[in-house]
């Protein structure tokens, strides 16, 4: 099973470095298929990292049967939550991103941090434009008068 990770401190550059990563490491085990998908959810998951936890991180890339497994683990055992935002906020809306990409995705806790993980199956359709709209709430479509 190929595996491959790297370990980053928690800078701002840091989140370039790890999309840098993923995209050499897919292409040199020829799933670029899932590149695109992957390189948002990684941006999103470093840049938590770097934000929140204020550790060094680790990215982790396996490729399984038919699948890649992606994970982000920091030294914060704060378990990222979605939250409610207004509609100007600029932040707040990243896992449900991450829920939009991924086939699964979940967090582990252990004692002296956590892993951010999700899975990418290699075959799935090609994901066209996003659905912006599915990542408000009523009451936000509400405030722009579509409810």
């Amino acid at each position: 099973m190929p595996h491959a990770e790297v370990t980053l401190a928690p800078a701002s550059s840091s989140v370039g470095a790890g999309r840098r990563f993923l995209h050499r490491t897919l292409r040199e085990w020829q799933a670029v298929e899932v590149e695109w998908q992957a390189a948002q959810i990684l941006s999103e998951l470093a840049t938590n990292a770097v934000i929140h936890a204020g550790t060094d991180f680790t990215v982790t890339l396996d490729l399984l049967d038919g699948a890649l497994r992606l994970q982000v683990r920091d030294g914060s055992r704060r378990v990222p939550r979605q939250r409610r935002y207004g509609l100007g906020a600029t932040t707040g809306r990243g896992l449900g991103l991450v829920g939009a990409l991924a086939s699964e995705w979940g967090v582990q806790q252990d004692g002296s941090g956590k892993t951010v993980w999700c899975v990418l199956p290699l075959h799935a359709e090609p994901v066209g434009e996003l659905d912006l709209a599915a990542f408000l709430t009523a009451e936000d479509l509400a405030e722009l008068g579509l409810a």
